[in-house]
């Protein structure tokens, strides 16, 4: 099997593991219900994307037959071939349902529609700031995070920003501030500050919409989860039943299982058997294959299997991801490499790209 088969050039430890002095961390899902006025929406957006992409199937298949040319919607998709454009419209219905399950706005700014999720928050930093907590809030939209925001003034919250339009400097800034106990609430798109960010001023942190790669979300609550940290740290995630949301999450269980049965058995030493000693000694140059079924790897056929690996554990939203050490054997001159999440001074800001289709890829 694969495990079996990178078991001997990984070694896995945990970060609860290496940083035992870390406080815990407890995750708590928070299922909100869409209003009458919200749920119709949804469903409307939802069964008009089902018909339009089936229709365009439709128009795709009547075309090949009859040789009348692309059909309109691939037309307005901009790609002859029909499967990129389709892709696009895909991207793009999943979006639109995102969106819908967080704010009416975020679909129609003249919407008048109270948001269902948006009311859960309040209410939940509200108790939070009575109890003297700091909260982080990440979400994928800028646009959402503008809502928020917009929430927080007409009720005056103190709160500090970063998104994809944040410098450098203001970045620094606003950190600095909010670790020195300005701000009760930081608003952070995941892409512009879900890494290279120290907020550990915050014991509390709220996703506001779930993100298809898990491993994006656990180095967001790295932020306050991190060395430095002294209180334990809750995680909230806020996710509107019946939706996409609901299925995005599934997924995140999906993934991470899949990264725990690879990895299995590799937080200890993998020992060379005593048949796999004699073959080195004979001068085969490698250990005996299991039944014979695996060929001997090369140093650079061991560093792409060990490296596919890892780029997965990220993917997956392995907690040992940020904490694999790989042992490349042989004579290499690379030794033991150590991957890690980056943990160094903020990141340059962005460009604002959280409402672009090609950011909304569910790898």
């Amino acid at each position: 099997t694969l495990a079996r088969l990178i078991r001997p050039f990984i070694l896995r430890r945990l970060k609860r593991e290496v940083a035992t002095e870390l406080p815990p961390r407890t995750d708590i899902r928070i299922d909100i219900d869409l209003s009458e006025a919200e749920r119709t929406r949804y469903d409307q957006i939802r069964t008009s994307a089902v018909l339009a992409l089936r229709r365009e199937k439709a128009e795709g298949a009547l075309d090949a037959e009859w040789g009348a040319g692309i059909g309109a919607e691939l037309a307005r998709a901009g790609d002859a071939a029909g499967e990129g454009g389709r892709r696009i419209q895909v991207l793009a219905a999943l979006t639109r349902l995102r969106q819908a399950a967080c704010h009416p706005r975020l679909l129609d700014p003249t919407a008048t529609d109270p948001s269902s999720k948006l009311t859960v928050l309040l209410d939940l930093l509200d108790d939070l700031r009575a109890e003297g907590h700091r909260a982080l809030v990440f979400s994928q939209f800028a646009k959402h995070l503008a809502l928020v925001r917009e929430a927080l003034e007409a009720q005056s919250v103190s709160y500090r920003l970063i998104d994809g339009q944040t410098p450098a400097a203001r970045r620094r800034e606003e950190v600095d501030a909010f670790q020195a106990g300005q701000g009760d609430v930081f608003l952070i798109s995941l892409k512009a500050g879900g890494t290279g960010l120290n907020l550990t001023a915050a014991d509390y942190v709220i996703h506001l919409d779930p993100w298809w790669n898990p491993a994006i979300e656990d180095q967001a609550t790295d932020r306050a989860h991190r060395i430095g940290q002294t209180r334990p740290v809750t995680v909230y995630r806020l996710v509107t039943r019946g939706t996409i949301e609901e299925a995005i999450l599934a997924l995140h269980g999906e993934k991470r299982e899949l990264m725990s049965s690879l990895l299995e058995g590799t937080d200890q030493p993998a020992v060379l058997s005593t048949d796999d000693l004699i073959a080195l000694i004979a001068g085969g140059g490698h250990p005996a294959s299991p039944r014979g079924k695996i060929p001997p790897m090369t140093h650079l056929s061991r560093f792409a299997l060990v490296l596919s690996v890892v780029l997965l554990a990220f993917a997956c939203g392995d907690e040992a991801s940020s904490e694999a050490f790989l042992d490349l054997g042989g004579d290499t001159t690379a030794g033991d490499v150590a991957v890690a999440k980056d943990e160094s001074a903020p990141d340059a800001p962005l460009a604002e790209t959280q409402d672009t289709l090609a950011e909304d890829l569910p790898i």
